[in-house]
């Protein structure tokens, strides 16, 4: 089962940043907000199979284990939005 998964992301004041400063502050903030969701979701298996930056993780998991991952995406708060239409 492939999900696209919006992360919550603090926000990025860039009115005092170069343009090259604003494109690595947000990398870093992303890459933060992935590390943050793998540790809400320690213990379940799937895998992020693409990063969309600087805002959602495409991720697989096992069909089988569908509402189980549907139950634990709602219970992190890094999650803000699950969109279940993955065109590829």
């Amino acid at each position: 089962m492939k999900k696209l998964i919006f992360l919550k992301q603090e926000y990025l004041d860039t009115d005092k940043i170069s343009k090259t400063a604003e494109a690595a502050a947000r990398n870093k903030l992303f890459q933060q907000s992935i590390e943050e969701f793998k540790k809400q979701l320690k213990g379940r298996i799937f895998k992020i199979k693409k990063e969309v930056p600087y805002e959602a993780v495409l991720i697989d998991y096992a069909d089988a284990t569908d509402e189980q991952m549907t139950q634990a995406l709602r219970a992190a708060e890094i999650v803000d939005i699950i969109d279940s239409l993955v065109l590829e």
